[in-house]
C-alpha cells in the first residue's frame, strides 16, 4: 500500500506519478518496466518514487486501484447507493456505457487493461494483481449487495458465490473487448455494452430465481 505521505501529496502530482506508471507498465510488463522512465515521465525527482511507495509491486499495485477507483468516480458508480429498485438495472447500465465512453477518450485505461490480464501470469506481479482483483471483489459485493437488499437480486445463492460468478463472466469479457477494442466502432461497442449488461442482469435478476419457476 502507498506510503501514508502520498496522500497527501497534491492531487496533480499524485495524477502525473500513476499515470507515469500506469502507461510504463502497459507498454513494458511488470518486470521490464523502469523505474527510471516512470521518473522521467512524471518529472519528478529520483527519490520520490520509493519515498512514496514501499517498492516497485506497490507502485504498480497503487496505479491499478487508483485507475479503477477513478474511472468509477468519473462516471458515478457511486450513485447505485441511492438507488430505488425500479432504477437499478437501468442506472448499472447507463453508467457501464459511460465508463466506455471514458475509456473511447482516453485509450490509457484500454492499454492498462490489457496489461491487467497478462500480468496475471508474470511473474513478481502476482501480490500487485491480487490486491485490484480484491478491489473488484468488494466493488461488485457492494452491488450485487445492494441488489439483494433492494429485492431485484436473487438470493438463492451465497453472496460470494455470485461475486465470483459475475467476476468471472466480467473479467473474461473485458479481457475480449479490449484484445478487440480498436476493431469496433462506439455504436457497436456500446451494442456489446448493453448485450453484457443483459446477460448478467439474466444471470442475477430475482425474477430468475429457482430452478423451472
Amino acid at each position: 500500500m502507498a506510503r501514508k505521505r502520498f496522500n497527501h501529496l497534491e492531487p496533480e502530482k499524485q495524477e502525473a506519478i500513476l499515470r507515469a506508471a500506469g502507461e510504463e507498465f502497459a507498454e513494458n510488463g511488470f518486470g521490464a518496466a523502469s523505474i527510471n522512465r516512470i521518473i522521467l515521465r512524471s518529472g519528478l525527482s529520483k527519490g520520490s518514487v520509493y519515498y512514496y511507495f514501499e517498492d516497485k509491486a506497490d507502485l504498480f499495485a497503487t496505479s491499478l486501484e487508483r485507475s479503477m477507483q477513478r474511472i468509477r468516480e468519473d462516471v458515478g458508480w457511486p450513485a447505485l447507493e441511492v438507488l430505488g429498485p425500479d432504477e437499478f438495472w437501468d442506472a448499472v447500465l447507463e453508467l457501464t456505457r459511460r465508463s466506455v465512453a471514458l475509456s473511447r477518450q482516453d485509450d490509457w485505461w484500454i492499454k492498462l487493461a490489457r496489461a491487467v490480464n497478462r500480468f496475471q501470469e508474470e511473474p513478481g506481479a502476482g501480490p500487485a494483481t491480487r490486491r485490484f482483483l480484491d478491489l473488484g471483489r468488494q466493488w461488485w459485493e457492494s452491488i450485487i449487495g445492494r441488489g439483494q437488499v433492494l429485492g431485484v437480486i436473487r438470493e438463492d445463492l451465497p453472496l460470494d458465490l455470485l461475486v465470483e460468478i459475475v467476476m468471472g463472466a466480467d473479467q473474461g469479457g473485458d479481457r475480449w473487448m479490449t484484445e478487440r477494442w480498436d476493431q469496433f466502432s462506439e455504436p457497436e461497442l456500446m451494442r456489446l455494452v448493453d448485450a453484457r449488461v443483459d446477460l448478467l442482469r439474466d444471470m442475477l435478476d430475482k425474477e430468475n430465481e429457482g430452478w423451472g419457476q
